[in-house]
């Protein structure tokens, strides 16, 4: 199931619990490989700044995100905020559940 499929599917009201821990596991899984993508992209950032060290960190920074890595992990960040919202949602649902 696709990322926006998943939110689509958690906004539905009508979930039991086994719906709700099942989309919660998932979601789950979902931030983890968001971290483990966001920390091999944290590593090819620290070895694009070190690349040239003459230059100043904003402007490395800059020259990062237009890069299809940079880009590439503004949209994980942008994600991981989606999901970390939704994760939270859905464990508010699951304790009016039980």
């Amino acid at each position: 199931m696709k990322l926006l499929e998943l939110f689509q599917a958690v906004k539905e009201e009508k979930l039991d619990r086994y719906q709700l821990e099942s989309f919660h596991k998932e979601m789950s899984e979902v931030k983890a490989k968001i971290h483990l993508e966001l920390g091999n992209l944290k590593k090819q950032r620290a070895m694009f700044d070190i690349k040239d060290a003459t230059k100043p960190v904003a402007q490395s920074r800059r020259e990062w995100q237009g890069t299809l890595e940079g880009q590439r992990e503004i949209e994980l960040k942008a994600m991981l905020s989606a999901v970390a919202t939704h994760l939270s949602s859905l464990k508010s649902r699951l304790y009016n559940v039980y």
